[in-house]
């Protein structure tokens, strides 16, 4: 009987076969892995670009009108956020002063107040300081406030009176510059910033009110972190354009986000925030 087999010659050739298809697989295989990887990273990169313009835009929305301020380099901003906004119908404006300010608020939830309840903010996220702000139109108003022009006034404690109004009572004595023309008070809680540092974006809460706006190398500490991998730009990260007459306050908005490949993320938006006073 005659012995059957392959040759040498048989069993290179197939070995370079199989060797090509296994190449040829690998590098579909890789390819595929990649375009996943790929797409998981863009896709990291677009949601966590989206969750830190939705924060901004709705904080900045969420602003004391007139109390943004911007860094030089446009890399920081800077805002007070409003914790309550009331009608009042006495306050002391100059040439009279006191420590206290009649307002009529309504409690969203609809509760009906008993006599001597305090104004229901939300002080889990705006703490317990307020401050009483009175027609502020620029933002030195707010953050180094002058007796000559008082537009701010610490907040001691507020109280339902029966009469059907709240009672707010200020930390002292003074005597505000403008009545606001449609009698709004804010209530606004401790300032909050907005700042690039490196390829991360930070939120930073609780430093205080401070006349020259504070940066994270002079000052600003234990932030939040909000996003990163933010690429850098040759474009401010923040603009403000402030309000006139005719226009309300604009706030530019440019993240430009490192991305897999050549491709960069844009976020390029407008906040406007009414001119309230």
């Amino acid at each position: 009987m005659k012995a059957r087999g392959f040759t040498l010659v048989e069993l290179v050739a197939v070995i370079v076969v199989m060797g090509i298809v296994a190449l040829g697989s690998y590098g579909y295989l890789r390819f595929g892995s990649q375009l996943y990887g790929d797409t998981v990273a863009r896709a990291h990169t677009l949601s966590q670009g989206r969750f830190a313009v939705e924060r901004l835009t709705r904080e900045l929305r969420n602003a004391v009108p007139n109390s943004v301020r911007v860094s030089s380099d446009g890399s920081c901003i800077e805002f007070v956020p409003i914790a309550a906004a009331v009608r009042y119908f006495d306050a002391p404006v100059a040439p009279d002063s006191g420590n206290t300010i009649k307002v009529v608020w309504v409690d969203p939830a609809g509760t009906t107040p008993s006599s001597g309840d305090a104004i229901d903010w939300n002080s889990d996220f705006f703490g317990t300081s307020l401050w009483a702000m009175l027609n502020p139109t620029q933002s030195s108003q707010i953050y180094s406030p002058d007796d000559s022009d008082r537009r701010v006034m610490a907040l001691a404690s507020s109280a339902y009176v029966d009469d059907g109004y709240y009672l707010l009572t200020l930390a002292s004595t003074t005597s505000f510059a403008k009545d606001s023309p449609s009698m709004r008070l804010y209530l606004g809680g401790q300032p909050v910033s907005f700042c690039q540092v490196g390829a991360n974006l930070y939120r930073y809460e609780n430093y205080g009110f401070i006349a020259s706006q504070p940066l994270p190398s002079t000052g600003l500490t234990n932030g939040q972190l909000m996003a990163q991998q933010l690429a850098s730009s040759s474009y401010p990260l923040f603009r403000y354009d402030s309000a006139v007459l005719t226009r309300n306050a604009v706030v530019h908005i440019l993240l430009k986000f490192q991305s897999v490949g050549e491709d960069d993320l844009f976020f390029n938006l407008e906040v406007h925030q009414p001119n309230v006073p």
